[in-house]
């Protein structure tokens, strides 16, 4: 077929398309008095979908509440509505209270490509989810994480043994010291300080999918038809990168397990959560044994996939937020010398003793949070919230996302601050704010949210009693400024920048060379 009559049947399938996205919605709109929530007004066709941002959505969509004046607000992207919760009020209204129809979760074509569909965060609310559900719940509680403590403490000595012999890179040490936890705690991988083939598959995999997983990213969230274009057509290239993705994926998902059924066989298989699962499905027959595997498989991959991504993220800011907010730094080095004293490491034990270290911890999280968007939700039913239609999620199916909440200024007052008093009562004991809008709600909060915020704090902490987290200088010795600029995307990183990481003293330095 010519290269001209193939742009004319793809253009002619596209305007179909629309015309029956828009004859969609307003037929949707006609059979319903009430209005969707506001937002910026959009074209014939295509609706509001290029004001979608692709930079620093977050910000973008609590302005829109407050020029709208609604904590839930929507864009029309061809005919599809995506709508955005801004306030922890409205996403309890509707993700707890109502969770029976909005715990779903939209089916987005690029997951599909890139090969992420069995990650528990992106399943469908079904029978296949539940089933991988029950092991993460019943193996990341909040009391089954303390027999996890001893490698917690492993991984936080590796972090600062690396730190201190190779300082410049701390970015990548961040994340192969929670890959290495996440491993060993999965399938009792022990992964190399460097050119870990698995850590780094992990890496590129996760990055390609955040990359295309954010809206307005790719015409292919808001309008899966588009998939069956070829990949050489313009503006289509991003399904190269995941078809490359999925090879990827693939591996992660099956090559640790595999390993671990082979020492499991030869008896030779570490403790972890894997060899555990398999050793107790031994007893299943052939029929169940084959069933509960894919289950375990996944489970244990979505503990892997997601901790090393977000916890490690979480890190890499940590690290970013104490250079730029150098007397809070301070002030906790101070707590922690008082409590712990300068011959040990902080332990679990001192958790309760060092508030203003948790109130740190919990203002690095909240100020620049790893996943400012959250995964989005879908409900399977019509519903109204404050006179507004939710309408049903249909195909291409509405979405539902989670932004602003931990810089709202009700509840946070200055939020863009760094504050860590804002989590300390009169007393200077620890607030019961949780932060749990970084974990979600309803039936879909992390099931290992316990686990990896005892993990961040324990290497903040561990991280502050040894060293001193400084401006980096120049070759003429003048200190090189870090600004706070992070990435964009449904994963938030700091942006690239230079640092000093050295031993707080004589008596650090040594604490440091004493670790096995």
């Amino acid at each position: 077929m010519p290269l001209e009559s193939s742009y004319s049947s793809v253009s002619a399938l596209l305007l179909a398309l629309a015309l029956g996205s828009v004859i969609f919605v307003t037929n949707r709109r006609r059979s319903h008095a009430l209005p969707w929530p506001p937002g910026p007004r959009g074209i014939p066709l295509i609706g509001s979908w290029f004001y979608i941002p692709s930079q620093k959505p977050q910000i973008t969509y609590a302005k829109w509440s407050r020029d709208y004046q609604s904590d839930i607000v929507s864009v029309n992207a061809f005919g599809q509505p995506i709508l955005i919760i801004n306030s922890q009020k409205c996403a309890e209204t509707l993700l707890e209270e109502r969770s029976s129809i909005y715990s779903d979760r939209p089916s987005f074509t690029i997951v599909n490509l890139t090969g992420w569909d069995w990650f528990i965060g992106t399943l469908p609310y079904s029978d296949l989810w539940r089933a991988r559900r029950r092991i993460l719940q019943r193996e990341l509680h909040e009391n089954a994480i303390l027999e996890y403590r001893p490698k917690q403490h492993t991984m936080v000595d590796n972090l600062i043994k690396w730190l201190y012999k190779d300082p410049e890179d701390f970015k990548h040490y961040t994340y192969t010291a929670i890959a290495s936890l996440s491993l060993s705690l999965a399938y009792g991988y022990d992964v190399k300080p460097r050119d870990d083939p698995l850590v780094e598959k992990l890496e590129r995999a996760s990055k390609i999918v955040i990359d295309l997983m954010l809206p307005g990213t790719s015409t292919l969230n808001e309008i899966p038809f588009l998939n069956q274009l070829p990949s050489w057509f313009p503006g289509f290239g991003y399904k190269k990168r995941a078809k490359a993705c999925k090879i990827l994926t693939n591996e992660v998902l099956h090559s640790p397990l595999d390993m671990v059924k082979q020492s499991v066989a030869d008896g030779t298989a570490s403790l972890s959560l894997a060899s555990v699962l398999l050793r107790d499905n031994d007893s299943q027959d052939d029929n169940e044994r084959s069933t509960e595997e894919a289950v375990i498989r996944e489970s244990v991959a979505s503990i892997y996939s997601a901790g090393a991504d977000a916890t490690g993220g979480s890190l890499h800011h940590a690290i970013h937020t104490l250079i730029l907010n150098p007397d809070a730094q301070k002030r906790a080095q101070a707590e922690i010398d008082k409590v712990v004293s300068r011959d040990r490491l902080p332990s679990f034990d001192d958790r309760d003793a060092l508030p203003y270290l948790g109130a740190v911890v919990r203002e690095i999280m909240r100020w620049n949070n790893v996943g400012p968007l959250g995964i989005p939700h879908k409900n399977t039913q019509d519903d109204v919230y404050e006179g507004y239609l939710i309408p049903k999620g249909e195909p291409p199916s509405n979405v539902v996302f989670m932004a602003a909440m931990i810089h709202d200024p009700e509840r946070y007052p200055d939020p863009m601050s760094f504050k860590p008093e804002r989590f300390l009562q009169a007393d200077g004991s620890l607030n019961d704010d949780d932060m749990r809008a970084m974990f979600g709600f309803g039936r879909r909060v992390c099931p290992g949210r316990y686990i990896a915020v005892s993990t961040i704090w324990l290497a903040v902490a561990g991280m502050l009693a040894v060293f001193d987290f400084g401006l980096a200088k120049d070759a003429q010795g003048n200190e090189i400024p870090v600004e706070n600029i992070t990435t964009d995307g449904t994963s938030s990183r700091p942006a690239p920048f230079q640092c000093s990481i050295k031993p707080r003293d004589s008596l650090a330095e040594a604490l440091i060379q004493s670790l096995a």
